[in-house]
């Protein structure tokens, strides 16, 4: 007979088998223990399917704190359903046992009727998702991929192999009103044969008429690689509003992604719905496949929030070499806010956007924007975008011929009346010399700000509408990034020190780069405190000198 284990103080795990329960997963209420799942004969289940259909068959309630242990690697032919009800004290974490480095393989072979996931948290099952197999939670879930208590290592691995066709199209994925879970220091792969697939997904949609969709989910310290052979779309992260009917107007997500490594066929994170927190991930976008597609970094797309919530992406590093766009209108952007987006605010700062590079020398009518905000008609957003640092070279794939299509930083569609944006002490440095290329490009001046900013380019340092404004002088006349706001167009790979490939300086003073207009943020990339008033712009503000903890990022 197998039992369940209690936790003890330390380390180790007490096997108390006195209690004798037969299947460890119940409804009795206690202190936390323990249940394994496993290739051996002694883990409770021998695999996490099992394991999931006894959880999720416990009535009423889980009412203790329950740590799900994986001991070795397993292949999983059966997707896995978390779902339950939970009491005060009740709560499920996943993690592997201590001293090891399990890898989870999924190999599905059939969809479901419900919710698509291999790994699936909030319902009792695969079949349509009703009141029969619905389940709420809040702050219960957490999935921990280190193998010692309060670690950061990545000790867990969730894959679909290559030469797999899953049809479940998102390897974790958190369903309806469940709260609060934590998905922290897991690996995630996905190279499926068949199609479209991603490594975390977020899933809102109605019930009986209810909407239903996750709010808080935290995905931290995360490595993602969504690089499916069967298809041209790969993301890291993405939101789906229809995955069991549609949520309902009014309804929104909400998502924090911090500290991960993402690298995704065509899409880093990609959202609907969703108020987001995106910070400290290093992105990247490579191996795409797609030419009649557009690529990005981080997508907020159809945030239809009704002017309420906030986006926020800072401190984020992203890289998008090789995109094999040759289609018009389509092409790279490093940060993109889409036309659908309603939210009361969008703050995009302290980010590093470079080694954007296109495969084809046959120039298209591409776009080709580190950083587009194109503000929603109906809706009152307030933008700011401050202190990022723009490094993007030219390509002989990028005609540049219709006007905001290639800009350091683009405001295709113009800003509402009832709405704003602040571009304030960025570097751009945006290379490109044809077509309509600028540094920066608005669709319209109305409610537009921009001061301190440092603009490099070859062609023209702002466009506005179909006026270019060719030199800085130029653009300080029209009222843009004055001489008295610090605005200026020095070339930071002439400065004394040059910056490095990440638009990092070693120390000050910057030869040549003066101070900015007045910073309101405060901290930079990589955790210096910036001073409100003579900072340098872009995303790093170098320290006096740089000392040993500084050195790897020079």
């Amino acid at each position: 007979m197998k039992h369940a284990r209690i936790l003890g103080m330390g380390s180790a795990l007490a096997c108390v088998a006195a209690m004798g329960w037969a299947i460890p997963f119940d409804n009795s209420s206690g202190g936390p223990v323990t249940a394994t799942v496993g290739p051996n004969p002694t883990d409770d289940y021998p695999s996490l399917a099992a394991a999931a259909a006894a959880f999720s068959a416990v009535t009423p309630s889980i009412e203790r704190e329950w740590t799900l242990l994986i001991t070795g690697d397993l292949t999983e032919t059966t997707a896995s359903y978390f779902g339950n009800t939970f009491g005060p004290n009740g709560k499920l974490i996943i993690k592997p046992a201590p001293a090891t480095q399990p890898v989870v393989r999924f190999q599905i072979p059939t969809a479901p009727a419900g919710i698509y996931g291999d790994l699936v948290i909030g319902v009792t099952n695969g079949n349509l998702v009703n009141a029969t197999n619905d389940r709420t939670s809040n702050g219960n879930y957490v999935i921990d991929g280190s193998n010692t208590p309060g670690g950061t290592t990545r000790d867990l691995t969730f894959m679909v192999p290559v030469g797999t066709n899953d049809p479940m199209l998102r390897v974790i994925r958190v369903w309806g009103d469940n709260h609060g879970v934590v998905i922290k220091n897991i690996k995630v792969y996905t190279y499926d044969s068949s199609g479209s697939s991603h490594c975390i997904g977020i899933a809102g949609g109605n019930v009986g008429g209810v909407s239903k969709s996750p709010n808080d989910l935290v995905i931290e310290n995360c490595y993602l690689h969504a690089e499916p052979l069967g298809s041209t779309t790969g993301f890291g992260v993405d939101s789906s509003s229809t995955a069991n009917g549609g949520m309902l107007p009014g309804d929104t997500m909400s998502v924090t992604i911090r500290g991960c490594t993402i690298e995704g066929k065509q899409r880093g994170i990609f959202l609907t719905h969703d108020d987001a927190l995106i910070e400290n991930n290093d992105i990247l976008v490579t191996s795409g496949t797609g030419t009649t597609v557009t690529y990005a970094g981080i997508f907020p797309f159809n945030v239809l929030n009704g002017n309420i919530g906030t986006i926020t992406i800072r401190n984020n590093r992203i890289r998008m070499p090789g995109t094999p766009s040759t289609s018009a209108a389509q092409g790279a952007i490093g940060i993109f806010i889409d036309t659908g987006t309603s939210v009361a605010n969008v703050q995009i700062y302290n980010n590093i956007i470079k080694d954007m590079t296109f495969t084809s020398a046959t120039p298209q009518d591409l776009l080709y924007r580190p950083i587009s905000c194109a503000p929603n008609s109906a809706a009152s957003t307030n933008f700011l975008v401050e202190h990022n640092s723009i490094n993007a070279d030219a390509s002989p794939a990028v005609s540049g011929a219709t006007g905001g299509r290639a800009a350091g930083i683009s405001f295709p569609t113009a800003v509402t009346a009832s709405g704003s944006a602040v571009i304030r002490n960025n570097i751009v440095v945006f290379r490109e010399a044809d077509g309509t290329a600028a540094g920066i490009y608005l669709a319209s001046p109305t409610n537009v700000v921009s001061v301190g900013n440092n603009i490099v380019s070859p062609r023209a340092i702002g466009r506005i509408g179909v006026n270019d404004y060719l030199l800085l002088t130029d653009w300080q006349l029209a009222g843009y990034d004055t001489a008295a706001t610090g605005g200026q167009s020095v070339d930071p790979a002439l400065t004394t020190p040059a910056w490095d490939a990440d638009l990092h300086f070693a120390y000050k003073p910057i030869g040549g780069l003066g101070n900015v207009a007045a910073s309101t943020i405060l901290t930079d990339f990589d955790g210096n405190a910036r001073p409100a008033s003579g900072a340098v712009p872009g995303a790093d503000e170098p320290v006096l000198n740089a000392g040993v903890a500084d050195w790897a990022l020079f």
